[in-house]
């Protein structure tokens, strides 16, 4: 199997998703639930192993670039929130 394949990577956490944006994947879609939250569908390459370093805090990533895609990500939600 062709280990740089694209694939997609749900997630209800923001901070996950802050994370795997600012690692270079890429956010396709923002899904609403019925449960007051958001479900963040991401694309990108070896995202797998992205969450699993994401979880295990074994990644190291720009802080400034973080804090930029979580406020993407709020500022987001929040225009989805108004419609």
């Amino acid at each position: 199997m062709n280990q740089n394949m694209e694939t997609q990577y749900k997630t209800k956490d923001i901070y996950e998703a802050s994370y795997l944006l600012t690692c270079g994947a890429k956010l396709s879609n923002l899904e609403p639930t019925p449960y007051d939250y958001f479900l963040f569908v991401l694309k990108g390459d070896n995202l797998d192993a992205l969450v699993e370093k994401y979880w295990t805090r074994q990644s190291q990533i720009d802080a400034y670039s973080l804090f930029q895609n979580f406020q993407y990500l709020r500022d987001l939600i929040k225009r989805k929130e108004m419609k």
